[in-house]
């Protein structure tokens, strides 16, 4: 009973009861143990021991020096490098924390330099400046997203890095301003549409005879060489505009 509770493991259990019921009867009577199976009982002890050996990794974790601030901080000096990243991470529970890693590990190991509960500045720079002085100012580029409070706390924590704004999110202000025109642009068009409309039915309404009024006919919008209209083809031009015209595929040349 202590190896199933200890092990608690589907494996392990499948291994360890006909162990087990070499010397316990189906009762459970410990005390009717069979004579015969303790022959057998120190090599297959043994061989549980090898087992349980190199399936089972027993951590250290209460052992671990950051055990008492590790759900506030991890701190690993060791790891700081000369160029860092520095972002935030939102966990499924909602907590968010900041993120400072070496991006010569390229997210493997080694990569992680600190790890802080909050994105605050104050918070934040307080626990990355308990990383040794003359580490923090070997670091050579610190890279930040545009956020005013990350790359504040890397004015703090290292003066004499240069602070680099990430080009993904540079790309993404960019490419949210043309948008912006694109439906401004699109807006414009489609007042010019309605207004085309209201000047049509307003001529149609002023004439005075029916021969007249079918001359004019319905009103129909001005076609682009592939049929679509122009408020269309601004409306679904999203994505177009923001690749190069050479990597347009047949669909969006047309």
């Amino acid at each position: 009973m202590v190896l199933v509770s200890i092990v608690q493991s589907k494996t392990i259990l499948f291994v360890v009861a006909p162990l087990i019921s070499m010397f316990v009867n189906v009762n459970g009577d410990k005390s009717s143990m069979k004579s015969s199976a303790m022959t057998g009982i120190y090599p297959n002890l043994t061989f549980l021991g090898s087992i349980l050996s190199s399936s089972l990794k027993i951590s250290d974790y209460r052992n671990w020096d950051q055990l008492e601030h590790a759900h506030d901080y991890l701190l690993y000096p060791e790891n700081i490098g000369e160029t860092l990243s520095l972002d935030e991470t939102c966990l499924s529970n909602g907590d968010v924390y900041t993120i400072l890693t070496n991006k010569a590990a390229k997210g493997r190991k080694g990569a992680l330099v600190a790890m802080v509960r909050g994105v605050a500045t104050d918070a934040v720079s307080g626990i990355l400046r308990r990383l040794p002085h003359r580490k923090r100012l070997s670091v050579k580029t610190v890279t930040t997203d545009l956020s005013s409070a990350m790359m504040l706390t890397v004015r703090k924590v290292f003066p004499a890095a240069k602070l680099i704004n990430d080009r993904f999110h540079v790309q993404q202000l960019m490419s949210e301003a043309v948008d912006q025109l694109r439906i401004r642009y699109r807006w414009k068009v489609l007042d010019a549409e309605n207004q085309a409309i209201r000047e049509h039915r307003q001529k149609k309404k002023e004439t005075k005879s029916k021969a007249e009024r079918e001359r004019i006919g319905k009103w129909e919008p001005e076609r682009m060489e592939n049929g679509e209209t122009l408020p269309q083809i601004v409306s679904r031009s999203k994505h177009i505009i923001l690749k190069h015209w050479s990597k347009w595929n047949e669909q969006q040349k047309d």
